[in-house]
């Protein structure tokens, strides 16, 4: 298990992330601003954000040594600095072991965070449809490979395999609700 640090200044991060560098002997290997984001339609880098904090900073990482260090300039609670905890680790099974023990007595905040990325309604996956992500596979034992693999990490199977002859085609809904299709069409590479 890895530990990855992750801290939210409040458009310090650029500033905070050289001083860390300088500090620990370490590097800023990585660093983004909202204004270079993939743009959206009709908006300038990271549309969610407001026109005066598009040059903080989306992402930074700093390495020292093995150890990391990330950070950004990000939506905050009443302009105070936050800090997350980033746990890198091997397996499903120990993901929600970590998660389960950590959540156990504490509380989970996870959409209060998301919220601050849009101001759109969100949409709980297991209740509603909002997006179905299809990905095509090399062939259609890749397709059975893939969602058997889905299945066997505690994912269900909505749907039957469909065959079209010239597609083939099977989804699955992961464990936050999310569909998702694999599919294989003859003529694809291979």
């Amino acid at each position: 298990m890895k530990l990855i640090p992750f801290l939210g200044f409040n458009g310090k991060t650029h500033e905070a992330m050289a001083f860390y560098a300088q500090a620990l002997g370490g590097k800023v290997t990585s660093e983004m601003r909202y204004r270079d984001m993939p743009p959206m339609e009709n908006t300038d880098g990271c549309g969610e954000m407001p026109p005066e904090t598009l040059d903080h900073v989306a992402h930074s990482q700093l390495e020292v040594g093995s150890a990391i260090l990330m950070a950004a300039d990000g939506p905050s609670s009443g302009g105070e600095n936050s800090t997350t905890i980033n746990i890198d680790v091997d397996t499903v099974e120990e993901a929600e072991r970590v998660f389960k023990a950590l959540a156990d007595g504490g509380e989970v905040k996870m959409e209060s965070f998301f919220r601050g990325f849009t101001t759109q309604p969100i949409s709980d996956a297991r209740q509603q449809t909002e997006v179905i992500t299809c990905l095509s596979a090399t062939s259609r034992a890749a397709v059975d490979a893939l969602v058997d693999k889905a299945l066997k990490a505690g994912a269900s199977e909505p749907m039957p395999a469909r065959d079209y002859g010239f597609m083939y085609q099977r989804g699955f809904q992961d464990l936050d609700g999310h569909l998702w299709e694999i599919a294989h069409m003859d003529g694809e590479p291979g």
